[in-house]
């Protein structure tokens, strides 16, 4: 998923709001986030 897909996503109305806040966030970030959450609901696929 690109940057300019996750911005509108979250609803920012410009993309670099997202690359100033998300940018430096990696795969594996996202990884233990989703780990963390109470929303089991959600996968992860393509992981390691």
């Amino acid at each position: 998923m690109g940057i300019a897909h996750v911005s509108l996503w979250l609803g920012h109305a410009d993309v670099r709001v997202t690359q100033q806040r998300y940018a430096f966030l990696t795969i594996d970030d996202l990884h233990r986030a989703l780990q963390a959450s109470p929303r089991r609901g959600l996968t992860v696929t393509g992981t390691k």
